[in-house]
Order: C-alpha cells, then structure tokens, then sequence
C-alpha cells in the first residue's frame, strides 16, 4: 500500500506554512509511517498491539488507523 502525500505533508495544506498554522489546536494528526498490519477488526488490532508490547516493542509509536468506518447516530427528537 503506498501513500499519495509525502512524509509530514498535509492534505490541503499550503506548501512552505508550518504545519502547527494550518490545523485548529486540538485536532487530531494523521499518522506518520507505513502500514505493518491489516486486521478485520478493532479487537485484533488491539490484541497485535498488545502482542507487540510484550516483545517491548515501543508501542507509542503504533498508531491504529480505521477505514470503512461505520457511524451510528441515535436520533433523540427533533432537530
């Protein structure tokens, strides 16, 4: 799987602008790196993490990343 943007590149964003100007405080960053697993669900990404810790691998730098998401809205009356 490859990447359209460069590493640090964000979408939309004006080349040469520091980053830190273009993005509201508060929001969050999209990942930096590259894809080391796919899993069908949210519960073995975490198990992989965990998996991954045991070996004391550095999992701050583990970022898991949904696509395909589904969103569920509960509707409570009248807008």
């Amino acid at each position: 799987m490859s990447s359209p943007f460069q590493p640090g590149q964000v979408p939309g964003a004006t080349p040469g602008t520091p980053a830190a100007s273009r993005r509201p405080p508060g929001l969050p960053t999209p990942p930096k790196g590259w894809p080391v697993g796919s899993y069908p669900t949210y519960a073995e990404a975490q198990r992989a993490v965990d998996y991954l810790s045991e070996q004391e691998f550095p999992v701050q730098q583990v970022t898991i990343v949904g696509v395909d998401l589904m969103q569920v809205e509960r509707v409570t009356g009248r807008l």
